[in-house]
């Protein structure tokens, strides 16, 4: 396996995210998480170039409405 050569390293917990898109939420995981993106695991991901709201919810906090 080679070496991660990444800048920021990143972190493998997943963490509870709201995705907000007009007047529609979801909730999905952020997975693979570092100080510059994330990737987040769903069904159903927004179309490219749809500006939305993601809300991260650190580890233990619940999620608050938008």
């Amino acid at each position: 396996m080679q070496a991660d050569r990444r800048q920021y390293a990143r972190r493998q917990q997943a963490l509870a995210v709201k995705i907000v898109k007009g007047n529609q939420e979801r909730s999905e995981l952020a997975t693979n998480v570092s100080a510059t993106g994330a990737f987040i695991s769903g069904v159903k991901t927004p179309e490219a170039g749809a500006e939305i709201v993601l809300v991260v919810r650190p580890p233990g906090e619940r999620i608050a409405p938008v």
